[in-house]
């Protein structure tokens, strides 16, 4: 999900952790990218401040919020009017208790017409995983 973005203020996105599982997911490492490209055909990643590692029990979800570190918002970007694209994908590195290492993704873009992200189409959408 987002906020609106604000023309001169950094971008936001606000995004769910969830332990699906039953034992403890010790998170490892996060790394989240957002990409855009502008009206123009501009491609750009800004970027992003770095996310809290933390311990998720079963079944806990968190709540995180990232945002740009210098990069604000230009409404000539077009991504309101659907002109520009928007996307946002990351990988979580965790382990269980066991210490073993698992992996996951995830890929999704801005929906100018919801005003919400969306899984990413397209031959990459395998993107989003458990490993």
């Amino acid at each position: 999900m987002t906020q609106r973005l604000d023309p001169g203020r950094p971008i936001r996105i606000t995004y769910i952790v969830a332990n699906i599982g039953d034992t403890a997911a010790h998170m490892r490492h996060i790394e989240t990218t957002l990409w855009f490209r502008t009206a123009s055909g501009q491609e750009f990643t800004p970027e992003l401040k770095d996310a809290e590692l933390r311990t998720l029990i079963g079944g806990e979800r968190c709540l995180y919020v990232t945002a740009t570190t210098v990069l604000q918002y230009n409404e000539a970007w077009g991504i309101h009017e659907g002109k520009g694209a928007l996307e946002f994908r990351g990988f979580i590195v965790y382990a269980n208790d066991n210490t073993v290492d698992r992996q996951t993704g995830f890929w999704r873009a801005y929906s100018a017409q919801t005003g919400r992200f969306r899984p990413k189409d397209g031959p990459d959408a395998d993107y989003e995983y458990q490993d």
